[in-house]
């Protein structure tokens, strides 16, 4: 993702410098979608702009709402995000999803028909369709897993008469939603190279995403058969899950063996960044200088950090399934007592998240 992010930026900076060498520009110099899709190479970067949403979906409000709500983890705040006060005159980071879905949405659905009417070989055709589509399938489980019943469209917003039909769109059923893709997904993503994602160079949401997404959207409508032959196709890809190490879990190594699908964070001091503060909630407390967190010397997460009010488990996740002396081998990377055999100040009954969620060294809230 970082690959594909980075390129429409260079895209984008080249064309605005372009347009500010000068006032004078007419609308004809750019180019309109029926003089693009000429060639693999435009429609693959048409492609790569369905991506472009997720990063600003993925952030630390969504997170929270997602994860700090559920009965393993719970976040002791305010914020309205964190407790699930979100309601239409409220919507919380729920603006945020529905504005940049409906976004990414829209930009499936134009390079799906662009690509289709391209004169590209048919060969050619089929694997950029599919990853659009397993694309435009993510962004729909992302919105009927928030909302529910949501509007629903595939088409093309091409001029203004079928704008104005999306914009009074009602609510389509979520089970029904998820079955159109259900079927989709069973027809496109056999066109996808059935490879692990980190053996994809530029890190797209290839056949182990799209089998992915197909499966959870299986389950959620029940459907189990769907569910476990897409999720056997993930087996057949990855193999056992013994021969993966288990420090593949650590958010801190990008696109392991194990990954199936990944958006990378970047941060460089005065160049470009792409954070999302999530390591500030999933953090030991720091006081703000040294590298003292709660109590405890742990030099791997710098001096740098900036912490909020932690994330923390749940009784039933520290105390039942995962317990300081249980035999799961995840509890240590999932879970902190303690770092180097000595105990942090205020986990004595409940722990911290573990290293698993830790952004070594960071740069203020910069993970």
């Amino acid at each position: 993702m970082k690959d594909i992010i980075s390129k429409f930026a260079a895209g984008a900076v080249a064309m605005l410098l372009a347009v500010s060498c000068s006032l004078d520009e007419v609308a004809t110099s750019f180019v309109s979608p029926s003089d693009y899709y000429k060639t693999e190479s435009q429609c693959q970067s048409s492609v790569n702009g369905c991506y472009i949403n997720l990063k600003n979906i993925f952030q630390v409000d969504y997170f929270t709402a997602v994860e700090c709500v559920t009965d393993l983890l719970f976040v002791n705040t305010n914020n309205d995000n964190a407790r699930l006060k979100i309601s239409p005159s409220n919507p919380g980071v729920g603006n945020t999803i529905w504005q940049y879905g409906y976004q990414g949405v829209m930009r499936c659905n134009a390079t799906i028909a662009g690509i289709e009417t391209s004169p590209i070989t048919d060969d050619a055709k089929a694997p950029l369709l599919a990853e659009a589509k397993v694309v435009r399938a993510f962004y729909y489980w992302i919105l009927t897993s928030f909302f529910g019943d949501v509007p629903f469209y595939t088409y093309d917003v091409a001029d203004r008469e079928i704008m104005e039909k999306v914009a009074v769109l009602g609510r389509t059923s979520a089970t029904e939603i998820r079955s159109y893709f259900i079927n989709e997904l069973k027809e496109c993503v056999p066109c996808l190279t059935q490879q692990r994602f980190c053996e994809d160079e530029e890190n797209r949401m290839g056949a182990a995403a799209g089998w992915m997404v197909l499966a959870k959207m299986a389950q959620w409508n029940e459907d189990w058969d769907s569910a476990i032959a897409a999720l056997n196709k993930i087996e057949d890809i990855y193999g056992d899950l013994s021969d993966y190490s288990l420090d593949d879990i650590l958010f801190r190594n990008d696109n392991t063996p194990e990954s199936i699908f990944e958006i990378q964070r970047t941060y460089t001091a005065g160049g470009l960044t792409v954070t999302t503060s999530v390591a500030c909630i999933c953090t030991p407390t720091h006081q703000g200088t040294g590298y003292i967190y709660d109590g405890v010397e742990v030099l791997e997460l710098g001096n740098a950090a900036t912490t909020w009010t932690s994330m923390r488990p749940t009784d039933y996740l520290c105390q039942g399934l995962q317990t300081k002396k249980g035999s799961d081998l995840r509890t240590k990377m999932n879970m902190a007592w303690d770092y180097n055999g000595i105990s942090f100040k205020s986990a004595s009954t409940r722990p911290w998240v573990g290293p698993k969620f830790w952004c070594p060294n960071m740069q203020q809230a910069y993970d």
